[in-house]
């Protein structure tokens, strides 16, 4: 059983870049703080892209190493913003 089953904020069928962010923070059971740190961010930076603002272009590539499969998601995320 995944206790993260239980967790009200963990996206279980995430559709939006923050949150495929949040999921991947929750699954790898890490602090908002300590996600922050592993991509060289603030941790109110995280706090906002996890709440649907977007980050700007020149942190994707840290994402992208960081989260496997966000690179479409983001490409995606980013066109709606610009449309």
């Amino acid at each position: 059983m995944n206790p993260l089953d239980y967790d009200p904020t963990y996206p279980k069928n995430p559709q939006t870049l923050a949150q495929y962010i949040r999921k991947y923070r929750k699954e790898k059971g890490l602090l908002i703080r300590e996600f922050a740190e592993k991509l060289g961010i603030h941790e109110f930076t995280l706090i906002k892209w996890e709440g649907g603002r977007m980050p700007h272009p020149r942190y994707l590539e840290n994402l992208k190493r960081i989260i496997p499969g966000i690179a479409a998601v983001a490409k995606d995320s980013y066109q709606k913003n610009v449309t």
